[in-house]
């Protein structure tokens, strides 16, 4: 039997452009009430402007989660323990 698992859960450290169209292929695939939920770099301005252009032409996507998080610059590992700490809260 062959069983398949949706994302829950994303995490994006930079907005190049190939994470921007990868995520709106993403969000069609994925999407579903709450989930998933994106982070994201609170001084991307990028995907909060990609979430309101995706909302605006797919219901579907509309249910998708983006939330901002701190994260230090260039400092891989306080971005791991940002990350853990927003999954954790």
């Amino acid at each position: 039997m062959l069983f398949f698992c949706k994302i829950n859960q994303v995490f994006i450290s930079h907005a190049d452009r190939d994470h921007l169209t990868g995520l709106l292929q993403f969000n069609q695939l994925n999407a579903r009430p709450g989930f998933p939920v994106i982070h994201y770099p609170r001084d991307s301005g990028s995907f909060s402007s990609l979430a309101k252009f995706s909302r605006q032409f797919d219901q579907q996507v509309a249910q998708t989660i983006t939330r901002q998080i701190d994260c230090p610059a260039r400092n891989f590992g306080n971005w791991q323990n940002a990350m853990a700490a927003t999954v954790y809260r």
